[in-house]
C-alpha cells in the first residue's frame, strides 16, 4: 500500500495529468518530498487543486482511485489479518485507507464499527464495547469525512478540544 511519499507522487501525476500546473511546482514539491515534509508537500499540492478550483469531490476521487486500485490492493500486507485476529477492543490509526476493515471483515465476516473526527458524533467511541477502529485523519470511504494531508489540517484537528478529549478518554 502507498506510504506517504508514493501517495503524494501518485497525486501529483494523476492530478499533473488534469490541469497544467505552474512551472515552480514541481521543483517546491520535490524539495518537499527529499526533505521528507511530507504535510508541506501535501499542502502544495492541496493549494494546486484549490488554485486549479478543482472541486473537492476530485481531490476525494483520486485518493478513492489510488487506495482501490490493483496494484495497491494486491500489497495489502497479510499481517493486518494476524493483528485482526488479536484480542483487542479498539485501533487508532492515522490511515485513511480500508485494509483493517477489510483484513477484519475476512478474518469475521461482519464490518468493523469506525469513528473518525469529522462524524457529528465520534465521541461515541468513548462509550463503545464493541470493537471498533478510531481513523483519526479521516475515512476515505466516508465522504464526509475530512482526510488530514496538510499541516494546516494537522493544526486544525488537533487544536479542536473535542477531539483531544476524546483522544485522551479512548488512549
Amino acid at each position: 500500500f502507498p506510504n506517504w511519499e508514493e501517495l503524494l507522487v501518485r497525486l501529483r501525476r494523476e492530478f499533473g495529468d488534469l490541469v497544467k500546473l505552474k512551472p515552480d511546482f514541481d521543483a517546491d514539491f520535490n524539495d518537499k518530498l527529499k526533505k521528507r515534509k511530507f504535510d508541506e508537500a501535501g499542502a502544495i499540492l492541496k493549494k494546486a487543486f484549490v488554485d486549479q478550483k478543482v472541486h473537492r469531490n476530485l481531490w476525494r476521487s483520486l485518493l478513492h482511485k489510488i487506495f482501490t486500485d490493483s496494484e495497491c490492493v494486491a500489497r495489502r500486507p497479510d499481517t493486518l489479518k494476524t493483528l485482526c485476529s488479536l484480542k483487542w477492543k479498539r485501533i487508532i490509526t492515522t490511515n485513511y485507507d480500508q485494509l483493517i476493515e477489510h483484513a477484519y471483515e475476512n478474518v469475521y465476516s461482519k464490518k468493523l464499527k469506525v469513528y473518525d473526527p469529522s462524524q457529528e458524533r465520534f465521541d461515541k467511541a468513548t462509550r463503545d464495547d464493541d470493537e471498533y477502529l478510531f481513523k483519526i485523519h479521516g475515512d476515505i470511504a466516508n465522504d464526509h469525512s475530512t482526510i488530514v494531508l496538510t499541516t494546516e489540517e494537522y493544526k486544525e484537528l488537533y487544536e479542536r478540544q473535542d477531539f483531544r478529549d476524546v483522544l485522551i478518554k479512548i488512549l
